[in-house]
């Protein structure tokens, strides 16, 4: 959120920059492309009674939260993926440990194989996952509205 509103000023300033020295690598701070003046500099400004510029700060807080926002989205993925497989970090893990060892066995042996993977009990289908954890309406999910949790998933054995 935090980049998507800095994104324009960040957008304007290195515009104009642009449009003033042409592109380069280096420019007035010799700092690099974002062009911001070295530590003991800010600090100077930062004490100041005027503080430090606006675009200078616009110039230093945006990559850092694009980047937040690259690395919080790849992890939320993650997340959303564990939560439609109905599977835990380790349970993910040891499946990848089980299919590299198959791999390497393939390898190996010059046999092609086919490895199957273990049935999870607990997979109750993509609709069933989201559910068991965000309740039974996405609508509860996003008012504070109190509801009672679904009873726990038990797998059945009998049922194929």
């Amino acid at each position: 959120y935090g980049a998507s509103m800095l994104f324009m000023p960040f957008y304007e300033d290195t515009k104009q920059r642009v449009t003033e020295h042409g592109w380069r690598l280096l420019y007035g701070h010799q700092t690099g492309f974002l062009d911001i003046p070295p530590p003991w500099s800010l600090l100077q400004q930062a004490l100041s009674s005027s503080g430090i510029e606006d675009d200078v700060l616009v110039r230093m807080v945006f990559p850092l939260l694009v980047g937040a926002g690259v690395v919080l989205t790849g992890f939320w993925g993650f997340h959303v993926m564990y939560v439609a497989t109905g599977r835990t970090t380790l349970e993910h893990k040891i499946l990848l440990i089980s299919l590299n060892e198959a791999a390497m066995h393939q390898l190996r042996t010059g046999r092609r194989e086919t490895f199957l993977t273990p049935k999870n009990p607990f997979h109750q289908g993509f609709i069933g996952n989201f559910r068991q954890i965000l309740g039974p309406s996405l609508l509860f999910v996003v008012l504070p509205w109190p509801v009672d949790p679904l009873p726990p998933f038990i797998p059945d054995d009998k049922k194929k």
